[in-house]
């Protein structure tokens, strides 16, 4: 996964936002010990900007795990895909690709 996030993730500039975001999404089958690597994973993405957000999509349970950098960034994408807190992670009820996402959070800021 390690390589995944350093090799794959966009910044993408918000309109009235102050702070570029860097998203990252990996593709995964299984979900099950996905929140035992959120530590791993703020690590990894903390090592590349302050402000940014995973979402790593389960293909067997059709759902986006998402973690971000702040609570600022969890807030904002509780709006956008329908998503429910889990412990520290943002879990949707269905999948969204990283392109999905973004297009979401471009339209609702125009």
């Amino acid at each position: 996964m390690q390589n995944s996030l350093l090799l794959d993730h966009k910044t993408v500039s918000i309109p009235g936002q102050k702070e570029h975001l860097t998203f990252a999404q990996v593709t995964i089958w299984d979900a099950e010990d996905i929140f035992t690597h959120g530590a791993q994973i703020t690590e990894i993405m903390d090592s590349i900007t302050p402000d940014w957000v995973v979402s790593i999509i389960a293909l067997h349970e059709r759902k986006n795990y998402m973690l971000a950098s702040s609570t600022k960034w969890k807030q904002y994408f509780m709006n956008l895909p329908k998503a429910n807190k889990f412990n520290h992670w943002l879990v949707t009820d269905h999948m969204l690709l990283r392109k999905e996402i973004i297009k979401r959070m471009l339209d609702s800021n125009s």
